[in-house]
């Protein structure tokens, strides 16, 4: 049985309704219900408060830490083994009983994260089979959050904390970032960011950046749309056109290095709610191609079947993700470049492990894989194809 479904089965078999649990615990009845479609994980700061309103409200208590258990597992954590390793008296993984130290995972929204959460699962299991106890944190795309994290890994003595697709904050993202680094350096704890850049960043010592350029891959993105005819190229960008902004600048200058000319309706901006923007469909119908987020690809599919679009024979449509996370939402697959997510995630853990162990952090502040190694699929038979001429008719007219 599903996570969500257990909780919406347990609330009906006690005759409890979501109104009574929430004013139990503390949190709005949409929260409640968001919990119970499984559209949000329950944050671990509140999963201890609900296992104890669940109980007063007479949940047996095997039924509410079979729930806990379910919820935890969905979040990445080993549960099961941890259970097993205290009963059995020892540690897991650790030689003669002794853990070599800990870690902490911070990822900006696991309800939403199609791609850093699973890194996140990877990286915890591979960390646990090399002694190391693991923590993961969800912001729920909360900066809050984020710095009451901080401050708990700090408090947890952890020897180092890795922030997995966690943007900075305004004014300046990357200042911010650099400055929770400088944070944590201050407690003796090293600091790895693990994200898609917009440029190589200047972090505080005892920290490191792993992952992608982002203009690099939309240099990518705009030249293999534009290889097939594409003129008329749009994107959807994460946020709320301020913490991404770069993003913006780094697409803008994709195109126009293709020579192509940016329109009023070249860009879109998806914020954090899973409602489809009202803006998405008018980008669809001022472009013949569009440049996606994995988080976007729904939204995304969902205006094309409002205009009764199909892919690729009205709009290409590419996207990354790592390969098997990319939803198939109708007969043809999304082209994607596939990000080799497990590779980067297990190199964070061997960079960090090894820094942990040897008690020295790497001389190279930034460890990025090169865009153009990533593999493209679905390049046949996928969502991309060249527009077909009613299409750049239509969308002539329009612009």
């Amino acid at each position: 049985m599903a996570v969500d479904a257990k909780l919406t089965r347990i609330l009906k078999a006690h005759a409890h309704s979501r109104s009574a649990l929430a004013a139990q615990v503390g949190v709005s009845v949409q929260t409640i219900d968001n919990w119970c479609s499984g559209r949000v994980c329950v944050p671990l700061a509140q999963l201890q408060r609900l296992r104890a309103s669940l109980a007063e409200m007479g949940v047996p208590a095997d039924v509410v830490d079979a729930y806990a258990i379910a919820e935890m597992q969905r979040q990445g954590f080993d549960v099961l083994s941890l259970l097993h390793s205290r009963r059995d008296g020892r540690a897991v993984g650790g030689a003669g009983g002794r853990r070599r130290g800990r870690v902490a995972i911070i990822v900006w929204n696991l309800a939403r994260t199609e791609l850093y959460g699973p890194m996140s699962r990877i990286a915890r299991e591979a960390f646990e089979r090399r002694g190391y106890d693991c923590e993961i944190f969800d912001c729920c795309a909360r900066h809050h959050l984020k710095r009451l994290y901080v401050q708990d890994a700090c408090s947890l003595g952890c020897q180092a904390v890795i922030f997995m697709g966690v943007p900075g904050e305004l004014p300046d993202p990357e200042q911010n970032l650099s400055g929770l680094a400088s944070t944590l350096a201050e407690q003796g704890v090293w600091s790895v960011f693990l994200k898609a850049w917009d440029r190589e960043p200047s972090l505080s010592p005892r920290s490191l950046a792993f992952g992608w350029l982002e203009g690099r891959l939309a240099m990518r993105a705009v030249r293999l749309l534009a290889d097939l005819g594409h003129r008329r190229i749009g994107r959807v960008l994460p946020g709320n056109g301020f913490e991404f902004s770069d993003y913006h600048r780094s697409f803008i200058d994709a195109l126009l290095r293709q020579g192509l000319e940016p329109n009023a309706a070249t860009v879109t901006w998806q914020d954090t709610s899973d409602a489809l923007p009202a803006v998405v469909p008018e980008l669809l119908d001022a472009n013949t191609a569009v440049y996606v987020p994995l988080s976007g690809v729904t939204a995304v599919a969902g205006a094309c079947h409002e205009r009764g679009f199909r892919w690729p024979d009205d709009v290409s449509i590419v996207t990354v993700g790592a390969h098997g996370q990319v939803p198939r939402l109708g007969h043809t697959p999304f082209t994607h470049f596939d990000i080799p997510s497990t590779r980067i995630a297990l190199d964070v853990v061997d960079t960090v492990s090894r820094a942990i162990e040897e008690e020295a952090w790497p001389e190279h502040a930034t460890q990025f894989v090169d865009p153009a190694q990533f593999a493209v699929s679905a390049l046949t038979g996928g969502s991309v194809g060249a527009p077909s001429s009613s299409r750049v008719l239509g969308v002539a007219a329009k612009v």
